[in-house]
Formats: structure tokens, sequence, C-alpha cells
């Protein structure tokens, strides 16, 4: 049975270098990647890697000619180091921006929704009261800014949320979700698009016959979609562009071609193009601020959060 005490740590028996060590490892694929990532030599890794097998007492990679395969134990410690690293990462910052003072950082992901708008308005809104305050703003899909969230590199991200989606990161950690809004989708052609021309409401039946824009099959306005489509037992689109970029999105569906399914605010930035009334189809969950659970936010954060909160009660249709 692996039992490692407080006193490993405190005699210097598991130190943070062997976690840095095993993740390096598993990203690298070889210890002689990993040495050279880390700036150290190809036998130090190995040492470093055998110390920590020791302790354990059990083997984390084998050794083949393609490089090191984790083994069954590898995965559990590999989420637990990961998220170890993270908390210790995201304390020692928020003790810098405590000696800082009025200065400090926000680390925020962004997934392709109507939030788009909140967002920018509320960075302007905390740069106005602090301008030492520096926002850094991520953009990835839902999965991605889930792992963003284990690493520590991000506080929280924006998303749309469904009682469906993941309620914990890969490592167990779980993930609170705070709403901001509820908003309505919209799905959009260009001004002189068929579907535009034919001048009343549409099935989804007809719909799926035309050429789409559509987000990732990982987004919750995907599945929204997906789901609805198998409610009607209508077959889904096959003339598909996956696309999270909005600026790609809306060249596309500018060019007269696609449709696309979008949330109401971006809509409303979107020049030459027209929201169609579909039959039968009410597409809309609720936005919102995603963070672990666990992990305590500082105070720049939680003020931004605050602003995002104060910024969303105005929207249209709030909570």
């Amino acid at each position: 049975m692996i039992d490692v005490e407080y006193a490993d740590f405190f005699r210097g028996r598991l130190k943070l270098r062997h976690l840095v060590v095993i993740i390096m490892i598993v990203e690298e694929g070889t210890t002689i990647a990993a040495a050279e990532r880390l700036h150290i030599s190809q036998p130090a890794i190995t040492r470093i890697l055998r110390e920590v097998e020791d302790i354990l007492g059990v083997e984390l990679f084998e050794r083949t000619p393609k490089g090191m395969q984790m083994t069954a134990f590898t995965e559990p410690f590999l989420k637990q180091a990961r998220a170890a690293l993270s908390h210790i990462r995201t304390g020692v910052r928020h003790l810098q921006e405590l000696a800082d003072g009025e200065s400090g950082h926000v680390y925020v992901g962004v997934h392709l929704s109507g939030a788009g708008h909140l967002l920018s308005s509320t960075i302007r809104r905390l740069k106005e009261e602090s301008p030492h305050i520096t926002v850094h703003v991520r953009e990835a899909n839902p999965s991605g800014l889930r792992s963003l969230i284990s690493s520590g590199e991000i506080d929280f991200y924006i998303s749309r949320f469904t009682e469906s989606d993941p309620r914990t990161l890969p490592n167990g950690e779980p993930l609170h979700f705070e709403p901001m809004f509820r908003e309505p989708i919209s799905v959009v052609a260009a001004e002189e698009h068929p579907a535009v021309a034919a001048g009343r409401p549409l099935s989804l039946r007809e719909l799926a016959e035309h050429k789409w824009v559509l987000p990732v099959k990982q987004t919750t306005l995907r599945k929204e979609l997906d789901k609805a489509f198998s409610l009607a037992e209508v077959p889904f689109i096959k003339d598909v562009i996956e696309c999270s970029t909005f600026t790609i999105l809306h060249d596309l569906v500018r060019q007269g071609k696609y449709l696309a399914v979008v949330p109401q605010t971006m809509y409303q930035l979107m020049d030459g193009v027209e929201a169609l009334h579909v039959q039968d189809l009410d597409l809309g969950s609720h936005t919102g601020m995603v963070w672990a659970a666990d992990s305590p936010l500082s105070p720049v954060v939680r003020r931004f959060q605050s602003l995002l909160l104060d910024g969303a009660r105005r929207l249209r249709e709030p909570l």
C-alpha cells in the first residue's frame, strides 16, 4: 500500500521537483525530451524518476524502444500532481497580489458565446477602477477550458452550461457554476440566402438540407442543437463546417451559402445577416462563470466577477 505522510514532505523525500518531472515525462514522451525542456541532464531525469517510484513503491512508466509508456498508476498520480502544482502556483500568485495592493492579475477563459461584449465592457470597468491590474483572456473549447482550470493557467472561464455538462475536473475536483444570464439562440443566414428569401417559418427538416457552420461537438450549444434534431426525428445536417472563431464564422455566413446558430448578442454584432424563424426550435441555456470549487479566488478576481455579475443584470434576459 502506498503511504505518503506529511513527514515525507518535511523530510524531503517527496519534492515538488518529483511532481514536475513526472508531468514533463508524460507531456514529452521521453526522458531525453523532458530533460531538454527542464534544462537538466537526462541522467538527472532518470534518477529523479527512480526516486519517485521508490517512494511510491510502484512503477509509473514502462521503458520501451518507443519511449516511456504510462502504467496503470501514472494517470491517477498525474492528475493529483497537476492539481497540487496548480494550487501552489495560484496560492503564490494570490500572495503576490495581496502584497502589491492595487495591482494584480486576472486570468479568464472564454468560449465562443454571447458573453464577448459583456467581458470586454467589464474589463474596461475594471481598468478604470484599477489601471494596474492586468487581465489575461484565453480562448478555448469547453474541454480545453477545464484543462486550463486544472493546470491553474486561468482563474475561471465564461461559458454556456447545462445540466449534462461535467461537474468535475479531470482530477475529480468539483466545479462551481455561477449563472449570469440566459440568452436565446438564433439561426442566422446572409440576407440573400434562400432560407431568408422564403419569407416564412422553416422547419428543421428544411434547414437540414442547407450548409451549416456549427460549434464543435464538445460545446453546450452543439449538444443542444443535436438534441433538438433528435427530438424532432430529423436526420442531422450532413454538410457542416465546425468553427469556434467568430470572425471566420461571420465571413462564411456573409458569403451567402451557410447557416449558423449563434447567441442573440453575437447575432446583433453581425452585419449583412438575418435571423430565421424556425418552427419548434427553442434553444437557450445559462451562460455563467465556472471555476474550481475548492480553489480560493483572489480579491482581484472576486472583484472582476462581481463586475461581470453587475453587467449581466443589465442584459435583456437576466435571471
